[in-house]
Protein backbone atom coordinates (compact mmCIF):
# COMPACT_ATOMS: atom_id res chain seq x y z
CA UNK A 1 0.00 0.00 0.00
CA UNK A 2 2.90 2.24 0.64
CA UNK A 3 4.62 1.88 -2.37
CA UNK A 4 0.96 2.55 -4.25
CA UNK A 5 0.84 5.83 -2.16
CA UNK A 6 4.21 7.13 -3.13
CA UNK A 7 3.39 6.47 -6.89
CA UNK A 8 0.33 8.12 -6.78
CA UNK A 9 2.32 11.47 -5.01
CA UNK A 10 5.15 11.28 -7.60
CA UNK A 11 2.57 11.02 -10.30
CA UNK A 12 0.43 14.30 -9.24
CA UNK A 13 3.68 15.94 -8.52
CA UNK A 14 4.52 15.30 -12.49
CA UNK A 15 1.29 16.25 -13.31
CA UNK A 16 1.71 19.85 -11.26
CA UNK A 17 5.26 20.44 -12.48
CA UNK A 18 3.67 19.51 -16.32
CA UNK A 19 0.86 22.19 -15.60
CA UNK A 20 3.49 24.52 -14.27
CA UNK A 21 6.02 24.42 -17.24
CA UNK A 22 2.87 24.34 -19.97
CA UNK A 23 2.42 28.05 -19.18
CA UNK A 24 5.47 30.33 -19.70
CA UNK A 25 7.75 29.53 -16.77
CA UNK A 26 10.30 31.70 -15.10
CA UNK A 27 12.88 29.95 -16.37
CA UNK A 28 11.84 30.55 -19.93
CA UNK A 29 10.95 34.57 -19.08
CA UNK A 30 14.94 34.91 -18.10
CA UNK A 31 15.96 32.84 -20.99
CA UNK A 32 17.85 30.50 -18.47
CA UNK A 33 18.38 26.41 -18.24
CA UNK A 34 16.18 25.10 -15.03
CA UNK A 35 19.99 24.39 -13.58
CA UNK A 36 21.21 27.97 -14.18
CA UNK A 37 23.63 29.12 -11.27
CA UNK A 38 21.84 32.23 -9.09
CA UNK A 39 25.08 34.56 -11.37
CA UNK A 40 23.48 33.11 -14.07
CA UNK A 41 19.77 33.85 -13.20
CA UNK A 42 21.18 37.45 -11.85
CA UNK A 43 22.98 38.50 -15.38
CA UNK A 44 20.14 37.59 -17.58
CA UNK A 45 17.78 39.71 -15.24
CA UNK A 46 19.66 42.84 -15.48
CA UNK A 47 20.38 42.43 -19.57
CA UNK A 48 16.26 41.96 -19.73
CA UNK A 49 15.56 44.63 -17.04
CA UNK A 50 17.49 46.99 -19.16
CA UNK A 51 16.14 45.96 -22.28
CA UNK A 52 12.48 45.95 -21.05
CA UNK A 53 12.19 48.57 -18.06
CA UNK A 54 9.68 51.15 -18.74
CA UNK A 55 11.84 53.96 -18.27
CA UNK A 56 14.53 53.08 -19.90
CA UNK A 57 12.46 52.05 -23.21
CA UNK A 58 9.54 54.00 -23.07
CA UNK A 59 8.64 53.89 -27.06
CA UNK A 60 8.33 49.96 -27.00
CA UNK A 61 8.21 49.32 -23.38
CA UNK A 62 5.82 46.67 -22.52
CA UNK A 63 5.17 47.05 -18.59
CA UNK A 64 3.22 43.12 -18.21
CA UNK A 65 6.74 41.73 -19.69
CA UNK A 66 8.66 43.83 -17.15
CA UNK A 67 6.43 42.54 -14.27
CA UNK A 68 7.06 39.12 -15.70
CA UNK A 69 10.81 39.35 -15.53
CA UNK A 70 10.92 40.60 -12.45
CA UNK A 71 8.23 38.32 -10.62
CA UNK A 72 10.93 35.44 -12.19
CA UNK A 73 13.92 37.39 -10.66
CA UNK A 74 12.00 37.44 -7.35
CA UNK A 75 11.08 33.95 -7.38
CA UNK A 76 14.43 32.53 -8.99
CA UNK A 77 16.89 34.39 -6.65
CA UNK A 78 15.37 33.16 -3.63
CA UNK A 79 16.92 29.79 -3.07
CA UNK A 80 14.06 28.71 -0.91
CA UNK A 81 11.05 30.35 -3.76
CA UNK A 82 13.10 28.88 -6.14
CA UNK A 83 12.57 25.22 -4.57
CA UNK A 84 8.71 25.40 -3.78
CA UNK A 85 8.58 26.84 -7.55
CA UNK A 86 10.83 23.94 -8.86
CA UNK A 87 8.79 21.52 -7.06
CA UNK A 88 5.07 22.88 -8.12
CA UNK A 89 4.33 24.72 -4.57
CA UNK A 90 4.20 28.21 -5.92
CA UNK A 91 3.29 30.34 -8.73
CA UNK A 92 0.95 27.98 -10.75
CA UNK A 93 -1.47 29.63 -13.02
CA UNK A 94 -4.87 29.90 -11.84
CA UNK A 95 -6.13 28.56 -15.16
CA UNK A 96 -3.55 25.51 -14.38
CA UNK A 97 -4.87 24.81 -10.93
Amino acid sequence: MARYRSFALCTALIAVHSATTAAESHYTVLGVPRDASLSAIRKAYHTLALIHHPDKQAADADPERFRKIAKAYETLANPLSRRRYDLGLDDIPAADR
